[in-house]
């Protein structure tokens, strides 16, 4: 077999391999897209107002809920940005901070559960001198905790403007 061919072959192999990935990552992700109905959690935005860039960094507890007769299996926790962490707390259990997931690495999945009417809390680390002066304005984060059993995803969410 000629060598220009096995090139060939070889980019071609890596290639699909490469598209079989994408495709497994971005079928992973598209079943957990919804908002996960049977988790009571506040569904509006806070509204943090004016945050000053050198003020040190802020601390924001979300609570949620398994109103539900069945346990819930918890996924992962993302973050919109570097700028914020989070920690997942139920009883005695505390997970590490996660933060945003980039270039295909994700954050390690929870596992843990959720029992029916059992509650938690997203403990929020958002530093708002992450992006040094350049990120003075407005902004809005998204924090994701995402279920495996049943597949959801609850979403936390802060705004206000960086000075």
């Amino acid at each position: 077999m000629p060598k220009e061919l096995k090139i060939i072959l070889l980019c071609f192999f890596l290639f699909a391999i490469f598209t079989g990935w994408v495709v497994v990552k971005t079928n992973q992700t598209a079943t957990i897209s919804n908002d996960l109905a049977g988790v009571q959690a506040a569904a509006n935005e806070d509204q943090f107002g004016n945050v000053p860039r050198l003020g040190g960094v802020v601390v924001k507890e979300y609570t949620f809920k398994n109103s539900t007769n069945q346990p819930m299996k918890l996924g992962r926790l993302t973050t919109s940005c570097m700028c914020t962490k989070a920690k997942v707390v139920i009883g005695n259990q505390e997970s590490d901070l996660y933060g945003m997931e980039s270039a295909g690495a994700l954050n390690p999945p929870l596992g843990w559960t959720l029992n029916p009417g059992e509650s938690g809390k997203v403990v929020v680390d958002f530093d708002p001198n992450a992006h040094g002066p350049q990120g003075v304005g407005p902004f809005r984060r998204v924090i994701q905790l995402y279920f495996q059993d049943p597949s959801g995803v609850k979403q936390f969410k802060f705004a206000g403007t960086i000075i």
